[in-house]
């Protein structure tokens, strides 16, 4: 089984920041604290003494960012790593560490600053998967939502990610089709243990597969007011619904959630606040939706404005029980920070959660 890991490599400055991305994209994902002689796999005394360079009164620093830096030795190829603020702030990386000669971490000691190395001391080296990388908005679709909310739990340069969720939303991810370049409509994460857990993957999914079914076949007024009522149940307030302008915009739900975390979207992130207001369009739909792309344009024109951070309180969502998205919905969802949630994952919320 992988193991997670959160890494963040912390600078103020945007030229390093952008030659570490470019050093991902060649297969090395980098890390500080790594001035010469502070290879991790030294000895953890003789580490420390390099460190404090003769200066006792870094004695705790020394083994406080020893204990940090360590997990970087134990990753192994296979193991999920997630770069956060990378290529961007409000972006992100996934990717898979692989091995060279079967090493994983390797300390670059050669490498002079100005040329090959970014910065100053980023010679901590894991060697990871190019085909691996990934890219996505926070804001793309409801797994980076729950990488987004958990994010700061991980606040040290490398962290372990032990948590459940977390580790469902990077494998989603990771399984995309779309691989961060676009929108991927979401997949139906893995089942919560106890009740699902003893259920064989093929029957869970013929289960969905039979409620999207049932789903499909309900008036398209009635399938709203489920969606409202399962909203309600996670503890949402209907604000309105069929909301509507004139220049095409429509809003078929408005939802509230005040204070409170969210079982599904795993709320938001803590600088962006508890107090949210969702904005959703249903359609009923069957197989593939060629006109999907005009659920994400009634969303967007109900916005006074196009810009997306303006309006960070309001989360757009397309509910569609089609099979999938189109190509072009996607790249317009994305550009207009709108979550695609399609039938199979619809369904699959509807079993979960109503």
């Amino acid at each position: 089984m992988p193991r997670y890991f959160v890494i963040r490599q912390e600078t103020d400055e945007p030229q390093i920041q952008s030659s570490l991305y470019q050093e991902v994209l060649q297969g090395r994902l980098r890390q500080g604290w790594g001035d010469p002689g502070l290879d991790l796999r030294q000895d953890p005394e003789r580490w420390r003494e390099n460190y404090m360079k003769g200066d006792e009164q870094l004695a705790e620093q020394a083994r406080e960012r020893y204990r940090i830096l360590l997990p970087m030795r134990e990753i192994e190829a296979g193991d999920r790593l997630v770069v956060l603020k990378q290529p961007e702030h409000e972006r992100f990386l996934l990717m898979i560490a692989a091995a060279t000669d079967g090493q994983v971490y390797w300390f670059d000691a050669d490498s002079r600053p100005g040329g090959d190395l970014p910065g100053d001391d980023f010679r901590h080296v894991v060697r990871i998967d190019q085909a691996s990388i990934r890219s996505f908005h926070y804001r793309e679709n409801i797994h980076t939502l729950v990488l987004h909310r958990k994010r700061s739990a991980y606040r040290s340069a490398v962290s372990n990610a032990w948590d459940q969720d977390f580790q469902q939303a990077v494998e989603a991810l990771l399984g995309g089709e779309a691989g961060g370049a676009g929108p991927t409509p979401l997949a139906p994460a893995a089942p919560p243990p106890p009740v699902w857990a003893i259920v064989r993957a093929d029957t869970i999914q013929a289960i969905i597969m039979d409620v999207l079914g049932r789903l499909r076949r309900i008036a398209s007024n009635d399938l709203e007011k489920i969606i409202a009522s399962m909203f309600e149940k996670q503890g949402f307030k209907i604000l309105q619904t069929n909301r509507y302008n004139r220049t095409g915009g429509d809003f078929d739900l408005v939802l509230e959630l005040d204070g409170e975390v969210h079982p599904v979207l795993e709320a938001l992130s803590p600088d962006i606040g508890l107090d949210i207001i969702l904005n959703v369009q249903v359609k009923q739909k069957d197989g593939i939706d060629r006109n999907d792309i005009q659920g994400v344009k009634q969303l967007v024109a109900m916005r006074p404005s196009k810009s997306v951070k303006e309006y960070a309180r309001e989360w757009l969502i397309l509910i569609s029980t089609a099979d999938s998205f189109t190509d072009e919905c996607q790249a317009l969802a994305k550009q207009e920070g709108v979550i695609l949630i399609d039938g199979k994952a619809f369904a699959e919320l509807y079993l979960r959660f109503s």
